[in-house]
């Protein structure tokens, strides 16, 4: 059976010779004369394989300067190969596809340097042009390549089993971005199996500009891929904050990867823009549920009217307030496996009980940076994170003192505040209060309370950090949690916020659509044990 990629080449330069004569005949009005194939060359020659090493090169490729894809030919079991059909005087570099088990691994590229036989670069490979009578006897050496093993297990100890795990090669391009959402790099792909073990072979082991490997793993049923790090509260981490594992020839043993586990019932939920990757459909829901239970954080969608399995994101958070996501640092780079971009992504801000503020650092796939302090003497403080309310396209920060004064801090989009911070309201002492997103939609942040008889009350923003005289929008709130700022719904194009209450009596979480007037639609339940 031919190798795909040779079938694909033979198949495009059979087409473009075909092109032209067929215009030929169709301009003159005579019938196409049979083309006339150009006289090919070969190259052959010899794998030189490291002592001991049996033959797991299955293909060749021939690849001509300027093209993604070359010719391609089986290797013999005796390390010997013939590449037909290539071009007299055409400048090629030679690929080699390693196979273990059946898995191709990524390319390597021949340089013809016994000290650093192959190279993930194609830029570092040697250029080989055949002469009209082709190239044969070539010797060219390759390499004795390495592996990474390990075992990925969630925290109840369920192994993470048949999930995919790709390894990129660290070269001395640097690892900055781009360099993870860079798929020219050489890389190896492999898969967890039914017992959340792992095995990836033919990692490039030789050569100077090879510094190492950072491996990457689908860590659930999404396509939320994070890297092994050093923060075991997390499992896998952000890109910038990945392991760096050395070359050898040998296998190199990672530490045991331990993905956080969802947990119930809630001892804090709120609703805030997304942490997590969304589904891709631009009028989908905008937010998500995130809620804390034994101080592992998660976040929960609503698709469908149905509230998905949660994602654990993080442990560790026990005592720790949250607050909803925004944009408040100023890390604005993801990586993902197919989809890498630069767009800000929203972090994560918690009060601890000693009073100081943290930020988590997102990355837009779920995987959360170490905290950083950004902030100290809120344990007095109520905070309402209010999205940009003044306008200037920066998260800002509602809070409620002591004395019953509102406060607004505005975000200076690097994990600060800008003074000073005005009093913007007052008498609001015993209040709670909840950022509510566009609530009426008119482009302006609202904000919701519930007074001590359960009233929920709605202030109109007016997008200066100030808000229009209440209004009555619910009651009966006495014996409800409430969450609110985020379209988690998504049955509306404008993307209107919504609340969730959980009776505190029964556990049952109940969903509020907004209907884009301040007001909402009749509840829903969609879920049990909160």
């Amino acid at each position: 059976m031919p190798h795909p990629r040779a079938a694909r080449s033979r198949l495009r330069r059979f087409l473009a010779a075909l092109v032209p004569l067929t215009l030929i005949a169709s301009s003159s009005g005579l019938a196409a004369l049979p083309a006339v194939a150009a006289e090919t060359v070969s190259i052959s020659g010899t794998l030189a394989l490291p002592e001991g090493a049996s033959v797991n090169i299955r293909w060749v490729d021939a690849v001509p300067e300027g093209s993604l894809e070359g010719v391609s030919a089986r290797v013999t079991r005796d390390a010997t190969f013939t590449i037909p059909g290539l071009e007299a005087g055409r400048p090629y570099v030679i690929r080699v596809w390693h196979d273990y088990a059946g898995q191709q691994s990524a390319d390597g590229f021949l340089t013809g340097d016994p000290a650093d036989p192959e190279t993930g670069l194609r830029e570092r490979a040697k250029v080989f042009t055949p002469t009209s009578d082709g190239l044969a006897n070539i010797v060219l050496p390759v390499e004795n390549r390495g592996a990474i093993s390990g075992v990925v297990r969630r925290a109840d100890g369920t192994p993470v089993s048949n999930q995919s795990v790709i390894v990129v090669t660290l070269t001395d391009y640097g690892i900055a971005p781009p360099f993870f959402s860079d798929w020219s790099r050489p890389r190896v792909e492999g898969q967890t199996d039914g017992d959340g073990r792992l095995v990836v072979r033919g990692l490039e082991s030789v050569g100077d500009e090879v510094l190492g490997h950072a491996v990457a793993i689908r860590s659930d049923d999404t396509a939320r891929y994070g890297f092994v790090g050093e923060d075991s509260s997390t499992g896998l981490v952000p890109w910038d904050r990945a392991r760096i594992f050395p070359r050898g020839t040998g296998t190199v043993v990672i530490p045991d990867v331990v993905i956080p586990v969802p947990r119930l019932p809630a001892d804090q939920f709120i609703l805030a823009p997304r942490l997590t990757p969304g589904s891709g459909d631009s009028y989908g829901p905008s937010g998500e549920i995130l809620q804390v239970s034994g101080g592992t954080l998660s976040a929960f969608q609503v698709k469908g009217g149905v509230l998905e399995a949660g994602i654990a994101l993080r442990s560790g958070l026990e005592g720790e307030r949250i607050y909803g996501p925004g944009n408040w640092g100023r890390f604005e780079l993801f990586w993902s496996a197919d989809n890498p971009q630069y767009v800000p992504r929203n972090d994560l801000l918690t009060v601890r009980p000693d009073g100081t503020m943290w930020m988590y650092e997102g990355d837009g796939q779920g995987f959360l940076r170490p905290p950083v302090q950004i902030g100290r003497g809120w344990q007095n403080y109520r905070v309402i994170p209010a999205g940009d309310l003044t306008g200037d396209r920066h998260a800002d920060l509602l809070a409620i003192d002591s004395g019953g004064y509102l406060k607004l801090y505005r975000g200076d989009g690097k994990g600060g505040f800008l003074s000073p911070y005005p009093r913007v309201g007052r008498g609001w002492k015993g209040y709670d209060l909840y950022a509510a997103g566009d609530l009426t939609r008119d482009g302006k942040e609202d904000i919701l309370s519930v007074d001590s008889v359960g009233t929920l009350w709605l202030y109109a923003g007016r997008g200066d950090g100030s808000f229009e005289k209440r209004r009555q929008v619910g009651r009966g709130w006495s014996d409800f949690t409430l969450a609110a700022g985020a379209d988690i719904d998504g049955v509306d194009d404008y993307r209107t916020t919504d609340i969730v209450g959980r009776d505190d009596r029964t556990g049952n979480l109940y969903l509020y659509s907004g209907l884009g007037s301040g007001g909402f639609a009749p509840r829903k339940l969609i879920a049990t044990g909160w």
